[in-house]
This record gives C-alpha cells, sequence and structure tokens, in this order.
C-alpha cells in the first residue's frame, strides 16, 4: 500500500516511484501512514470493524514519557493507557478521546461487537501482582465514549491477566489466564442481561482436560470451543493436538490435528495470534516464539471441520514477531499490529502494521483498494468526494 501520491496526466499515467495496482491476496506488507506513528508495543489486543484497527493498551519498558507518567499516576509509564484506531482508507493514526480507559492495559481480555468495545481481566505494573477481573463496556459510537465498569454477580472469576474471550447469545465467556504463577483454562460465562457469572467448567486436573495456559487463541464454530496454542511463561503448547469444549455437553475432548503432507505441524510456539477467514471455518496462525530466540514468521491454516494444518508460504509475515495483536475486517483483511521483534542480538517492540488479504473479497473492495493505492482520495475535497457517486457505505470510511 503506498502513501498518498497524485496520479499523472494522460501523458504520464502514473509517476515513476508510484507502482500499478495489482490486487495481491495471500501477501504480507507493511502498511505506511503518513500520520504520527504510535509507541512501539507489545502485550496490546486489537479489533477490527469493516474500516479500521483499533488497538487498546500494550507494554514497552524502555519508552518512559512525561505523558504515559502523568497517565499512569506517574508509576507505570512504559504501559499506554489509551485506545488507538488506524483507518483503512486514509492510512492514518488517531488516539481516540475516551474517558476512564481501566489501568490493566497488558494481555486484557478483547472482544467488538459492532462499535462496542468489551474489555475483561489483564494485567498493570508491576505484573504477577496487578490483576483484574474486572468486566468494562466502551461505545466508540458515541459522542463521549467512556469505558463503563459493570457490577456484577455469582460466582465471579478470579483475578487473572492473559485469558481468552468471546461473545455468543448474549453472554460473555471467559477462558484461562495466569496469577504470573499458576495457570488454568477454567471456563465462566457473564449473563449481559443479569449481569451474573456461572461457573461453565472448573479444570480437576483429569487426564481428559487440557493443560492450564495464557494468551492462547480460540475458534468457536458450532456448539464447540477450540483452544489455538497457548502456554507458560516460557513455554508454549505443541500444536499437534486440539483441545475441544462442547458447549452442550460441558465435556472436554483432546484431538489429534492431521499434518500438512509437505511441512507437517507448525513448530511448537506461543504469543501467536490468529484470525478467522471470513464467511469459513478456517483460522489462520500468525507468527509466535519458541524459547528465547525462535521468532516465527510463518502462517498457517486450520480447518475446523477435518482439523488439517496447511502452511501458506505465501502469507510469510514481513518481520517475524510475537506478542502481536491481529484483527480482520468482514471483507477480508488482516492486520497485525506491533509485537516484539530480533534487533540485532538483542529484541525491541515495534509499531508496524503487517498486512494481507486472507480471502478474496468483493470486487467493489478491490476496486475501493485502487482507489486509495493512487492517493485520489486524499487530494480531493469533501465535496469532489461526494461527486464520485460512490457507494454509500463509503462515505463513511474516512471517518
Amino acid at each position: 500500500m503506498q502513501s498518498s501520491q497524485m496520479v499523472g496526466s494522460e501523458s504520464d499515467p502514473l509517476p515513476n516511484n508510484l507502482e500499478l495496482y495489482t490486487f495481491k491476496p495471500f501477501v504480507h506488507e507493511i502498511l505506511k501512514t503518513d500520520s504520527i506513528i504510535p509507541h512501539a508495543r507489545s502485550g496490546h489486543r486489537v479489533a477490527c470493524d469493516d474500516d479500521n484497527l483499533y488497538v487498546y493498551g500494550g507494554y514497552n519498558p524502555n519508552i518512559v514519557t512525561p505523558e504515559a507518567e502523568r497517565a499512569q499516576q506517574g508509576n507505570e509509564g512504559s504501559l499506554f493507557r489509551e485506545v488507538l484506531k488506524f483507518n483503512f482508507a486514509s492510512m492514518t493514526w488517531k488516539n481516540l478521546d475516551i474517558k476512564d480507559i481501566p489501568y490493566t492495559l497488558a494481555s486484557v481480555a478483547l472482544v467488538m461487537s459492532g462499535k462496542v468495545m468489551m474489555v475483561y481481566g489483564g494485567t498493570g505494573v508491576p505484573f504477577h501482582s496487578e490483576k483484574s477481573n474486572v468486566f468494562y463496556v466502551c461505545n466508540l459510537g458515541e459522542q463521549e465514549p467512556q469505558f463503563k465498569k459493570i457490577i456484577t454477580t455469582g460466582k465471579v472469576p478470579a483475578e487473572l491477566y492473559g485469558q481468552a474471550m468471546f461473545f455468543r447469545d448474549n453472554h460473555l465467556y471467559v477462558i484461562g489466564g495466569t496469577t504470573g504463577y499458576e495457570y488454568f483454562l477454567d471456563i465462566h460465562r457473564l449473563n449481559l442481561t443479569t449481569n451474573v457469572w456461572e461457573e461453565v467448567y472448573i479444570c480437576k486436573g483429569l487426564k481428559s482436560e487440557p493443560s492450564g495456559r495464557y494468551r492462547h487463541e480460540i475458534g468457536v464454530v458450532g456448539n464447540k470451543l477450540y483452544i489455538l496454542g497457548g502456554g507458560r511463561s516460557n513455554e508454549g503448547v505443541k500444536l499437534e493436538e486440539i483441545p475441544v469444549f462442547d458447549l452442550d455437553t460441558k465435556v472436554w475432548e483432546i484431538v489429534r490435528s492431521i499434518k500438512d503432507e509437505i511441512h507437517g505441524y507448525p513448530a511448537q510456539r506461543q504469543f501467536h495470534s490468529t484470525a478467522r477467514i471470513p464467511g469459513t471455518d478456517s483460522f489462520i496462525l500468525i507468527g509466535g516464539v519458541h524459547g528465547p530466540e525462535k521468532i516465527y514468521d510463518d502462517c498457517w491454516r486450520l480447518d475446523i471441520s477435518s482439523l488439517s494444518w496447511k502452511k501458506i508460504p505465501s502469507l510469510q509475515l514481513c518481520i517475524p514477531v510475537f506478542f502481536h495483536g491481529t484483527g480482520v475486517t468482514s471483507s477480508g483483511r488482516m492486520a497485525s499490529f506491533g509485537g516484539v521483534v530480533k534487533k540485532g542480538r538483542s529484541q525491541g517492540r515495534v509499531a508496524i502494521i503487517q498486512s494481507a488479504w486472507i480471502c478474496i473479497p468483493k470486487l467493489k473492495d478491490i476496486s475501493w483498494e485502487a482507489v486509495i493505492h493512487y492517493g485520489l482520495i486524499q487530494t480531493l475535497t469533501s465535496l469532489q468526494f461526494k461527486q464520485l457517486r460512490l457507494p454509500k457505505e463509503y462515505y463513511s470510511k474516512l471517518l
């Protein structure tokens, strides 16, 4: 994706530094922006709607700014108490003006439903001692958005971080997490009508139960919950076996997956991300790390119907990364932001977006991508933009 540039005249149709637009599915690229780039970070969470990538929180031990110190009451300068929005059409960042953002800003659980952002759990600084079991809701569509603490009752889960979470049938399900010393895979759910917690499954240490973990990814297909990786502080679980929980019978099963005929199984790792391919029951696994040195740039598709893995070599990341966050739009644009990368002999954090199309969108979406590529919309006034007579939904994509 190129930053904004003018298209040339008929005699010189394209500037020398602007390539002809080509739609490239299943190929990662680093999105370029003309706006101020946010701080590099890891441990954040992300989500996408149709037009934007949202980034919540995050952590960087090497950045302590006066602004961050004031936001964190002087003792948590490396945590980012903010919600950022990256607009895919304008390729610009915006720090959203949101009140009462919680202080547990690393390894929280986050889901979005429409413009409503829901966050739960997480940790602050110092890690291990600062944990949360509080549920917050923020409607980003409101004129003055604000995070609201929801008062809950019932069998409230313990204070943990690194949980996974999903929203279904007016219930919020929370799975696993850690105290920093112990690891769990218990399942709780919150009734969003009554705000009452209930226990769905509490692990008892049985052989049929999967091991406790944090920073795991999940997939929900039908009445089945699939646990995709995760691990403990120093080791990720292997991906040959997939823990499956039946939401109706409340029974765990550990199922052997099927390896790629050429590439075998994904290597053991942790702190990866996943994204569901829109309109399918398949998930993409992105990056991750194993041990102190091996950071991965590979991407794998897991087909849930057959539980079979398939490596997608063309989808290789531009930069190997872990502790990043990944979201996907309904049209199939996948975007991973931030994370930890190797820098020389050490590690550092980045603030880049690595993006790829993981399915073929509608032709009008591809055409819109070409408009963005050539920088046409950035050169037009608001009136000129409206006179293009584009489909109605595109007039709101720059907001």
